[in-house]
């Protein structure tokens, strides 16, 4: 039997986005990612979100001298355990939902998290150590 991360089908990120999770309602809960890939996400909240609920992640990366637009991504809830400090959600990307501008800009933060892009540089100087 092979692990769980032999089966997945692209590789995820480690990181720590703070974001909201918009549910259904238009309520949304805050929310820490914990890692994130081309096919879904897994967060940190403070609420559960029962499976097969369609939401929408916005996560938006700051840094000390700026902060990027919000980067809003539609999913479908597949886990909610319960763990210390809140509950971990995983959830897979809605691709029928994703627009090609989503797609780009899920791209360019993955791509940015590989190491592939670099940080832009801040105003009047270099990007901080």
């Amino acid at each position: 039997m092979s692990s769980p991360s032999e089966r997945r089908e692209n590789p995820r990120f480690a990181c720590d986005v703070a974001g909201e999770i918009e549910l259904p309602d238009g309520a949304r809960v805050p929310a820490r990612t914990q890692d994130i890939s081309y096919s879904g996400v897994c967060t940190v909240a403070d609420s559960p979100i029962p499976p097969h609920t369609e939401v929408r992640f916005h996560l938006r990366l700051v840094m000390e001298w700026a902060e990027t637009d919000a980067l809003s991504l539609p999913g479908v809830v597949v886990w909610s355990t319960k763990v210390r400090g809140g509950h971990q959600i995983g959830a897979r990307f809605d691709s029928g939902a994703m627009t090609d501008e989503s797609w780009q800009q899920l791209d360019l933060f993955l791509r940015f998290l590989a190491g592939d892009l670099e940080l832009p540089s801040a105003p009047g100087g270099d990007a901080p150590a």
